[in-house]
């Protein structure tokens, strides 16, 4: 286990600076048949220390998570994930340099690549994000998670963010280094050639302009087959969808004469493997006839090299809605989500995402702008797709309906206005629990519904047995007898509940399920 110096870790921490209200922590527990490393995560709450650093470093304990997105919505890094196991790292850095990237290559936990875009100073998230995006479509990942995944933080305490595994865990035999001019950078070599790539806003602007921008093929076209254009055309093998996505530019383009420029069009991008034959464009034609027609998207070629947020906004674009990005659950009840959408951080209930009407409305209400109506299928897939791939967002359990449940549970308990014993709960405006000599509590529903109600909390009296019989409290069938002051023998049925005395120390409700916290 190596020693590494105060100075190098504070290097470290200061080069990933990062939200200071919570870290993540990631023990690596096998690797899939994928080959991809899987384990148990968790959020912990805090700033990440030079001793969790260094624990990191050393490979003595979980590996470190970094939140990029700061307090005040800025960036001091940011990374484009490429979740490619395998993935030629040096083919990738000569690419970020042939495209003139400034990007720091690194090898992720399960083999793929992390793409750092560090800072010289802190800029807004939402000028970032774009711009990664933007560079993932030219390097060919379009598509691929970008770090912060949003642009804004609506709530420190419901809306933390999204961490990245840090690099160099182990150092000394690390896994997750930086490759750069084919060599393994060590830890400070890293850090010397991070410090070097550093990035002022001016510098990103230079880094921003397209060439393709001023493409006069696609004139106000998807930015993915400007790309194409630029690389010399369609690959071989995916002509034919290719050339599809290109009716349907010029169908956009030259409503009128569309079908006459696609001869003109065959030749400028399909040079190298030879071109489309008649009877092949007259096929492609046919089928953008038809009255419903979309760019393919998820296809080869143009999937690398979409930028959906760039098309959305084209004239002669994709014409449909900007994915949810950096979509999130916050684990309460009902749940709440959070995205981005036009570089707002927008909050929204599941009956808003589900509905495209409802979704477009809340997006306005919230100041970005709605994007357009998109068939109900197409919408629904791409919603069904960003709730399968969200990261789930815990919160304190105070914060949950149930949370809240326990706390007025446990001071309905702990009143100082008590029953004198099970004879006065015969009375029926009785409401004050029983505390017995055994240290059980008796009490009535009703008692702790007027409770609820008076903190403003009302549940589905379903709901609240459920809840009661999950933290230990009993109901019995039949009447419990017992004998009144005046000697005779009385019925009464009760919800019963014996305290732990851990609980009754701490003067805090039990909470008999251990909470976690897994992404």
């Amino acid at each position: 286990m190596g020693q590494f110096s105060d100075d190098t870790i504070l290097a470290l921490s200061a080069l990933f600076q990062g939200f200071e209200g919570a870290h993540g922590r990631y023990d690596i527990k096998r690797v899939n048949e994928k080959g991809k490393n899987e384990g148990k995560a968790s959020t912990r709450k805090g700033p990440a220390t030079p001793e969790v650093w260094g624990v990191h470093l050393a490979g003595t304990g979980p590996g470190l998570g970094i939140i990029p997105l700061l307090a005040d919505n800025t960036v001091r890094w940011a990374v484009i994930d490429i979740d490619v196991i395998g993935i030629d790292l040096d083919a990738l850095e000569k690419r970020c340099r042939v495209e003139g990237l400034p990007l720091v290559v690194c090898r992720s936990k399960s083999g793929g690549a992390h793409c750092f875009l560090f800072l010289k100073e802190p800029i807004p998230a939402e000028r970032i994000v774009p711009l990664l995006e933007s560079f993932a479509a030219r390097l060919g990942y379009a598509g691929c998670e970008i770090f912060p995944k949003q642009t804004t933080r609506l709530n420190e305490d419901e809306d933390i963010g999204n961490w990245l595994n840090m690099p160099y865990f182990f150092a000394e035999k690390t896994s997750r280094y930086c490759i750069h001019d084919r060599d393994f950078l060590d830890l400070q070599q890293f850090l010397d050639f991070a410090e070097g790539m550093k990035q002022t806003e001016d510098q990103l602007t230079v880094s921003d302009v397209l060439p393709q921008e001023k493409d006069t093929l696609f004139a106000s076209g998807p930015p993915c087959l400007q790309t194409l254009h630029a690389k010399g055309g369609f690959p071989d093998g995916t002509r034919n969808d290719g050339m599809y996505n290109v009716a349907v530019y010029l169908k956009k383009r030259f409503p009128d004469d569309w079908e006459d420029k696609m001869d003109d069009y065959n030749r400028e991008m399909c040079r190298d493997g030879g071109y489309l034959k008649k009877e092949e464009i007259n096929n492609t034609i046919k089928s953008a006839r038809k009255k419903e027609y979309w760019y393919r998207c998820k296809k080869a070629p143009i999937n690398a090299h979409c930028n959906s947020r760039v098309c959305a906004m084209r004239e002669h674009g994709v014409g449909d809605s900007t994915p949810l990005l950096g979509l999130t659950r916050v684990n309460v009840e009902p749940p709440i989500w959070f995205f981005d959408v036009g570089g707002k951080r927008i909050k929204m209930s599941t009956k808003e995402l589900m509905d495209q009407r409802l979704f477009r409305i809340r997006v306005a209400d919230a100041g970005a702008v709605p994007p357009r109506l998109i068939p109900g299928p197409i919408f629904d897939e791409k919603v069904i797709s960003a709730i399968a791939n969200c990261k789930a967002q815990p919160v304190s359990e105070d914060a949950t309906p149930k949370g809240q449940f326990l706390e007025v549970f446990h001071s309905f308990l702990m009143t100082k206005a008590k029953a004198m014993d099970l004879e006065q709960l015969l009375n029926a405006h009785v409401t004050q629990p029983y505390l017995d000599k055994e240290g059980v509590y008796w009490f009535k529903l009703r008692g702790l519904q007027q409770s609820l109600k008076l903190h403003d909390f009302e549940y589905p009296k379903n709901e609240l047995t459920l809840w009661l019989r999950e933290i230990g409290c009993t109901y019995d069938e039949k009447p419990h007898r017992f004998k009144t002051r005046s000697d005779k023998w009385e019925s009464i049925r009760c919800w019963r509940y014996a305290m732990p005395r851990e609980a009754e120390e701490r003067d805090v409700p039990y909470l008999p399920i251990e909470q976690t916290t897994e992404f």
